[in-house]
């Protein structure tokens, strides 16, 4: 897999270890060697848990993110997800390995983890993406929901309406993104030589009227049903809300028929 896509236009391989608590300190050090040897990404969840910081305690003697950095796997080419608990000291580990973190506020109040401490991630020099989980725990998988409430929950959790301002937020999703998947250099921002990934917003309506700020209004006031069109690597695959390149029936009828198989599964194993 990691050879077949080394060279495509539009996928990036990784290694993705689950997390400490389901693979072995040994298997972890076996995809790091892999993923030196290949020159890829790493991403794994780290600290997501009250739970799973006190059990690493317990079995390795560290946390999570202690553990990792013991086996090496602490890295400007690894992205943890999460990172809910974290004390003072992991936060400037983390900073000064120049580890990535995929921040991931609605699946963590879903399964009610915590709130991780972005603000003084982001103070620390951390680079701080915004991550929805998976469908899981983060149902929809909206990235403008993830935005608005990410941003919502760091002022309210450090009493500062200032914290983690609009342009801040938006990085997060755009630039800071890229950079924790290590293609800062291809896409982010829009920029002369980048993959042209752009989306075009209606601004005609009443929700987003009137607004004197591009940022607060992205954040804000701006959601997923504004979204006209969009463009990946320059190609129109969207037009006035209408799929370009896929029917959109063909998509409907497979997904439902995929439901139905996990449907009768579900039932035929009793669970």
């Amino acid at each position: 897999f990691l050879e077949r896509y080394r060279d495509h236009d539009l996928i990036v391989p990784c290694l993705q270890p689950h997390a400490v608590y389901t693979v072995s300190p040994t298997r972890l050090e076996q995809v790091l060697d892999l993923a030196q040897r290949t020159k890829v990404l790493i991403h794994t969840h780290a600290s997501e848990t009250e739970t799973e910081v006190n059990n690493s305690l317990r079995e390795f003697g560290h946390t999570p993110i202690k553990h990792l950095d013991k086996l090496g796997l602490l890295t400007s080419k690894t992205v943890l997800a999460h990172c809910v608990h974290l004390k003072e000291d992991e936060i400037e580990l983390l900073a000064l390995r120049g580890t990535s973190v995929a921040h991931c506020p609605i699946s963590n109040l879903k399964l009610a983890s915590g709130v991780a401490p972005v603000h003084p991630m982001l103070q620390s020099g951390v680079n701080v993406a915004f991550g929805t989980d998976g469908p899981v725990s983060g149902n929809d998988l909206n990235p403008w929901i993830t935005m608005r409430v990410g941003a919502i929950l760091q002022k309210n959790r450090y009493k500062n309406p200032r914290v983690l301002p609009a342009k801040e937020v938006v990085a997060m999703f755009t630039s800071k993104s890229a950079k924790a998947l290590g293609l800062d250099d291809q896409i982010g921002s829009l920029e002369p030589g980048k993959k042209a990934d752009v989306v075009l917003i209606k601004l005609n309506q009443l929700h987003s009227l009137p607004f004197f700020d591009w940022y607060t209004l992205l954040v804000y006031s701006i959601g997923r049903d504004d979204v006209d069109t969009v463009l990946i690597n320059g190609k129109v695959v969207m037009r006035e809300r209408t799929f370009i390149q896929t029917d959109e029936t063909t998509v409907i009828e497979n997904i439902q028929k995929i439901n139905r198989e996990i449907i009768e599964f579900m039932a035929s194993d009793g669970t």
